[in-house]
Parts: structure tokens; sequence; C-alpha cells
């Protein structure tokens, strides 16, 4: 399942979303998000989240405890501190296991 709701201007998103227990991919390029809530962990299925040109300043820390995650695409945010809490190995437990893909070209302000 995927959710695509890039280029609407949000500025939050729904509760609503947390509940998509079977989400694989979220797009949400070009909104004018500024954060994004811990509730995020909930998605366990999630192998793509596409976060490019939103104007958040940092990411929580449940984006690294996601199980399944292959590709974080963080380009064109110049406002985000660096993800220093992501790192990726070979061991479940120590963060983002599977990821196969950072993105986070053009975030020089």
């Amino acid at each position: 399942m995927e959710l695509r709701v890039s280029d609407n201007r949000l500025e939050q998103l729904p509760d609503s979303i947390w509940c998509l227990s079977r989400l694989r991919e979220l797009h949400l390029r070009n909104n004018k998000l500024t954060s994004l809530p811990e509730t995020i962990g909930k998605l366990l299925e999630l192998r793509q989240i596409d976060l490019r040109g939103n104007s958040l300043t940092h990411l929580p820390a449940a984006i690294a405890a996601l199980p399944r995650l292959k590709k974080l695409d963080l380009r064109w945010m110049a406002t985000l501190i660096p993800p220093c809490g992501l790192r990726i190995s070979k061991h479940a437990d120590a963060g983002l296991s599977l990821m196969m893909t950072l993105t986070m070209t053009g975030n020089v302000p």
C-alpha cells in the first residue's frame, strides 16, 4: 500500500495515517511539514519515506527503529539537522538495519 500526498502544502499529518498498518511507501514530498511525530514508528511495514522539500529540522527517533525501511529521501531540506542517531548496521537492534539508501543532497542553506 502506498500513500502519495506530495505537493499539498500539508503542515502536519492527520492522526489517521498512523493506523495504516500495511503502508509500505509514504510520499510526502514538497509539503510544509516542520516535524513528524514519534507515532511514525507504528508503521512497521514502511519501506520507503520521501520527505524531500519539506522544512523539517529533525527526525523522530522512531524512524531508526522501522525494521523494513530501505529508502529515506531527505533531499532539499536546508533546515534539517543531520540525523546523527541514524546508522546503518547489519544488526537489527542497531537502527536502520535494512536501510539501503539515505539521500541528503541539496541540504545546504
